[in-house]
């Protein structure tokens, strides 16, 4: 007699099935929320990358624009008017940005200082000022960028003094 012997199945049962597409879907959702948090710390760095390079920037353009100036007028903590023996220079705080203009090239170069960051002109004595603030707000940020930023200083001040036949001036342009 020939006895019929079953073959071994070929295939998937039903509840492996179920087992592999639930760990897959757990493995994709993890690496989906990997790759986001990959993205923002790119783009925040980025970002904070580009903010100092372009204070220092300024920092070194607003010093040698001061060093070579004959007559400072601060118009506001805005505004700042510097006449150099080559013409006028304008630093006005806009949008998270710096612009300085010069009026003889007519051009203007802008300084991203970042979205965080308010700035305002001061004199002090021989010193004029220009104080860079970061606002941090904890309630919209994660802990890694509480702990990051509460690291670093929340105020840059740069600071210049005068040239030597330089004068300071209110907004009536009066010594």
């Amino acid at each position: 007699m020939n006895r019929h012997r079953p073959q071994p199945r070929s295939g998937w049962s039903l509840l492996e099935l179920i087992l592999v597409i639930t760990m897959l879907g757990v493995l994709s959702t993890l690496a989906a929320q990997m790759f986001t948090i990959f993205f923002e710390s790119d783009t925040r760095g980025f970002m904070e990358t580009t903010s100092r390079l372009s204070m220092d920037r300024l920092a070194d353009q607003f010093r040698q624009d001061v060093h070579q100036a004959a007559v400072v007028t601060i118009e506001s903590p805005e505004r700042m008017q510097i006449q150099t023996p080559s013409g006028e220079i304008v630093f006005e705080v806009k949008a998270h940005s710096v612009i300085r203009s010069v009026a003889q090239q007519s051009t203007s170069e802008r300084f991203f200082t970042g979205a965080d960051v308010s700035c305002e002109f001061e004199r002090a004595e021989d010193l004029i000022k220009l104080i860079c603030t970061r606002t941090i707000d904890h309630r919209n940020s994660d802990m890694r960028t509480s702990i990051q930023r509460d690291t670093e200083p929340a105020t840059k001040e740069i600071a210049a003094v005068a040239g030597w036949d330089f004068r300071f001036t209110d907004q009536e342009g009066t010594p």
